[in-house]
């Protein structure tokens, strides 16, 4: 997860699904924090190194390169915080945008279990034991939709909009292939 400093206003595509922040504890409605860490070596140039592939120079990366001052967090989402985002934008447990897939709750390495029975915006539990692992697995529109959360300061808004504008319902958005960073983004 990132986020841009006061008046930075950049509109890029979404590229990466990996979210990062610090841990959160179990309790319900407690507030997403997130420890930053700051890049600033603006002037920083591309890589230039010849990337060489079966014996045949394929280029450079062209990555490093830094054009703008900006923080990311230090830890990536632990499960306690993705199941706060959970019951906030689906407290009837639906799932109506896709953002719980099956396996938070099947897999080895997951750690979030949907629970019917219990009253709406607690129906995502992390697991106590599991609370500060990694969110996994949480897809790239999951984690836009994360974005959107943190940019309309959490709460139970629409993740649809804010850092990302989604249209149409369901999990995949109709515009799937032209979403765009919002100017003004302040997570992504």
């Amino acid at each position: 997860m990132f986020k841009p400093l006061p008046g930075m206003a950049r509109a890029g595509v979404a590229s990466a699904v990996m979210l990062f922040a610090i841990v959160l504890g179990t309790e319900a409605s407690a507030e997403v924090s997130f420890e930053w860490a700051r890049v600033e070596y603006v002037d920083n140039a591309p890589d230039t190194e010849v990337m060489v592939c079966c014996d045949e120079a394929i280029g450079t990366t062209g990555f490093g390169s830094v054009d703008h001052v900006y923080d990311f967090a230090t830890t990536e989402v632990t499960n306690g915080q993705y199941a706060e985002f959970l019951n906030a934008v689906d407290p009837t447990g639906v799932n109506l945008y896709t953002v719980y897939p099956a396996e938070m709750a099947t897999e080895p390495w997951a750690g979030i279990d949907l629970v019917p029975t219990n009253p709406d915006g607690s129906k995502y539990v992390a697991d106590p034991a599991r609370t500060q692992w990694a969110a996994i697995p949480v897809t790239f529109w999951g984690a836009v939709r994360f974005a959107n959360w943190m940019h309309n300061g959490q709460g139970s808004g629409d993740p649809q909009d804010g850092a990302y504008t989604l249209l149409g319902g369901g999990s995949f958005p109709a515009n799937a292939n032209t979403v765009v960073r919002n100017p003004g983004a302040r997570y992504f």
